[in-house]
């Protein structure tokens, strides 16, 4: 195929295939190259191409990077390059054994932890981490190995330098690089897939729904309008699945195009409901707090002056770290208490994507939904107290996989949807005085 990249000869390919170029065949091919959002891992091709040396993989979903689909080339491969996708963590064994490596390139990912192992015992001759979660600039940016501002450093001590950076582990991370693969294969895979699928109709809802921002009466009719055509759907649906069901009795072919119509429509309601909560979300308001360190907390974001009467608005926190060295991101604790917070702010995760315990305590709060605890990946512990509870949504937990404290004690709860907490394994505390009395 046509060469488009530095040190990659002829018969480089993009895919698997049994169409070769005259006179060749699958041992002569020395390049691989995959350019395709819906490549969710790195294919194992090491029986077919036995003589690989390159492999270029950009603008996927790909996010974690797994020894066992790059094993088989550890005595061929000397330039893997992974590029604009979403990889977030470098493992101590992914290279290790790869004796002719020589070129490493992992820019413009969402990498934040590289073992301090990965690169030891290799002979490299370029290492590019730049451009991801854990070295872009303000995070303690490392550079890339060589260039300008390293060209005095050895390998070993460029290597030494990313060990001491932010891409060095957070207390927890033995325990999150525990349960890793299968959070990401079980959530996250599942869900970019479907982003991905759905993809121009989604562009076309985020069209319509920017029209919220020209005025609050343009918003709400848009929000009336999808409503609308939910309601059309589901009717129109309850039609077809009608006849459908009649016509299935003796055709197994229409009993598969009764399940596929019902897929379809499951996916319809998901965007409409995306698309109200995409216009919703334009509200935000600006909240003061102030930032503090104790013993049991953390480093804490303590909030007042702020009144939330609405869903789905999101709050900007402002305050002074001190010590000035602090973060944002250093920040594990949020309490909210004794102010009008009816509704959890919903942009929670983008300003403190490291939280691990929220504390909401005495301000009115009405109910939980799915879009409370959003991509708080890291939340141990929640602590919802002395509010107006009275419903909570069956998705509330969805993504708090890692939680271990639930405390929802004087609310006004009456019941919980089946199998809510399911999906929390590692729940060990769940408290409930006086849900009633509230």
């Amino acid at each position: 195929m046509q060469n488009n990249f530095p040190y990659i000869d002829d018969t480089a390919v993009t895919s698997a295939s049994t169409n070769h170029s005259a006179g060749k065949a699958a041992a002569d091919v020395t390049a691989l190259t995959i350019n395709n959002k819906q490549i969710y891992q790195i294919p194992t091709l090491s029986d077919i191409f036995v003589n690989l040396n390159y492999i270029y993989i950009k603008n996927t979903p790909l996010r974690h990077l797994k020894r066992k689909h790059i094993d088989g080339y550890n005595s061929t491969l000397k330039h893997f390059v992974v590029t604009d996708s979403y990889i977030q963590i470098i493992d101590g064994s992914l290279f290790y054994g790869f004796t002719k490596l020589e070129t490493i390139d992992v820019q413009n990912n969402r990498i934040f932890y590289i073992h301090a192992n990965a690169f030891k015992a290799l002979d490299l001759k370029i290492l590019k981490i730049s451009q991801n979660l854990c070295t872009n600039p303000g995070s303690g940016d490392v550079g890339n190995y060589p260039d300008s501002a390293s060209s005095q450093l050895t390998l070993d001590q460029y290597i030494t330098k990313i060990a001491a950076s932010t891409c060095s582990p957070p207390a927890d991370m033995d325990m999150l690089l525990s349960n890793y693969q299968d959070l990401n294969d079980v959530l996250y895979f599942e869900v970019e897939k479907k982003i991905l699928e759905y993809e121009d109709l989604l562009e076309l809802k985020d069209q319509e729904s920017t029209a919220c921002k020209a005025s609050l009466d343009s918003k709400e009719q848009a929000i009336k309008d999808s409503a609308l055509l939910l309601q059309q759907q589901k009717d129109e649906n309850l039609k077809l699945t009608k006849k459908v069901a009649d016509l299935t009795k003796n055709s197994e072919s229409l009993k598969i195009d009764l399940q596929n119509a019902q897929q379809e429509a499951t996916v319809l309601k998901s965007q409409i409901k995306y698309l109200e909560s995409l216009g919703e979300q334009c509200l935000d308001v600006n909240g003061t707090c102030r930032f503090t360190r104790d013993d049991v907390d953390g480093y804490s974001c303590i909030a007042h002056n702020i009144s939330i009467n609405s869903p789905k608005m999101e709050v900007n926190w402002t305050g002074e770290h001190i010590p000035s060295s602090m973060q944002d991101k250093n920040v594990v604790t949020l309490k909210i208490q004794g102010l009008n917070v009816q509704f959890v702010p919903v942009n929670i995760h983008v300003q403190f994507y490291r939280l691990q315990k929220l504390i909401i305590d005495k301000c009115g709060l009405k109910k939980l939904s799915n879009l409370d605890f959003l991509k708080l990946f890291f939340l141990k512990s929640i602590e919802i107290t002395s509010n107006n509870i009275t419903s909570i949504d069956p998705d509330t937990f969805e993504d708090v996989t890692l939680l271990e404290i639930l405390d929802l004690s004087n609310n006004k709860i009456q019941s919980f949807p089946s199998k809510i907490f399911n999906n929390l394994e590692y729940l060990n505390t769940l408290k409930f005085a006086d849900i009633l009395k509230a």
